[in-house]
């Protein structure tokens, strides 16, 4: 008895401990009695990193300075995703200043002719990363030279900041240009991510990217899928112009092409509260953001970022897909494969060159 009633006396300062851990509050971002609360501010930017000397740009800017004045930026910024699109031969410059801030980062693809210029940067933990092509592109020379890259789609699942929530998020880059040849690609590269979206129903997403387009194409894409658009939400109440091809979206002044799209799922519910387009420029000792662009500035792409503010919440039923009760979680990682579809890309993005170079001769050469 007295042995008893000594481990009971030993054990009493334990249980104190745990009482007083347990009573604590739980900050916003961390389940409270399996339900859990906060925000996401997110960022899709198109870097525009492609390899253009300056003295060959309209603007003679250099998208190697312009990166790292980008990198900078979004060290500074606190944004909890940032999706890029052209993060191409300008990576090294892009990341240089992130490795702190952001630790979880996808695999960067390669440069231009190889690389598909997609990339997340996150806060929090991402994982099993895939980079899909597109089925269809257009333009070798023309329909703005979509051929000679592999564009397409980055798929990751990213951790919230709650025990066990996740949420999928997709970066794209569509077919871009307006001939006929590209506008079929491009929607072929809506249905192309709506099938792949499909695999996933009932689960809670963030699609962000170059949409490349603002009508019906998107608004049917976003009504097989139940994305809600961030900026259409907020300006036009949700409205869509409906599936007809010969209609049109109702575009808001200030609506653009790069979009961060959002559906709830799996009891995790998003709330949107804010979403504009941020116009990065150079500025005095440094970078300066504003909606347009400011006397005596430039930008550092061709794009302006989109920008929204999420409020989410989620209401403690078990996803139960992932992790230990589902499929496995795996960090992205170099892939011994990779330089191995680099080169054979590589080979096959070159015997289009050649292809539109014989077609270009050809065509020049006929009466």
């Amino acid at each position: 008895m007295r042995l008893i009633k000594h481990n009971c006396a030993r054990l009493l300062p334990v249980c104190f401990l745990l009482v007083i851990c347990f009573a604590l509050p739980v900050s916003a971002g961390q389940a409270t009695g399996g339900t859990a609360q906060g925000e996401l501010d997110v960022l899709c930017y198109n870097v525009a990193g492609l390899p253009i000397p300056s003295a060959f740009h309209r603007e003679n800017r250099s998208p190697w300075e312009d990166c790292k004045r980008i990198s900078a930026y979004f060290a500074k910024s606190g944004y909890d995703f940032i999706a890029v699109q052209e993060d191409f031969n300008c990576h090294r410059q892009l990341t240089s200043a992130l490795k702190n801030t952001y630790p979880y980062q996808t695999v960067h693809q390669g440069a231009v002719p190889v690389g598909d210029g997609l990339g997340l940067f996150s806060k929090t933990p991402i994982y099993n990363q895939r980079n899909v092509p597109w089925a269809l592109s257009a333009g070798i020379f023309a329909g703005a030279n979509d051929q000679l890259t592999p564009k397409g789609y980055l798929h990751a699942l990213a951790a919230l900041d709650a025990p066990g929530v996740y949420v999928h998020i997709y970066v794209l880059h569509a077919d871009a240009s307006g001939d006929p040849a590209s506008k079929a690609a491009r929607a072929d590269n809506y249905r192309q991510l709506a099938a792949d979206i499909a695999r996933y129903p009932e689960e809670p997403m963030l699609v962000m990217g170059d949409f490349n387009g603002i009508y019906t194409n998107v608004a049917r894409f976003m009504n097989e899928t139940g994305l809600r658009d961030s900026w259409k939400d907020l300006t036009d109440a949700g409205f869509y112009a409906g599936n007809d091809p010969g209609v049109g979206w109702c575009q808001s002044s200030g609506d653009s092409i790069d979009r961060i799209l959002v559906r709830d799922g799996k009891g995790l519910r998003f709330t949107i509260l804010e979403s504009k387009n941020l116009n990065l420029q150079t500025a005095p000792g440094g970078v300066t953001v504003a909606e347009q662009l400011l006397t005596g500035g430039r930008s550092l792409s061709d794009h302006a970022a989109k920008y929204a503010k999420l409020a989410w919440h989620y209401d403690g039923n078990p996803q139960g897909v992932w992790g230990e009760t589902g499929f496995p979680l795996t960090p992205p990682q170099w892939d011994l494969s990779l330089p191995g579809k680099q080169i054979k890309t590589f080979f096959v993005k070159l015997g289009l060159l050649w292809k539109g170079i014989d077609a270009l001769t050809k065509e020049r050469g006929s009466p």
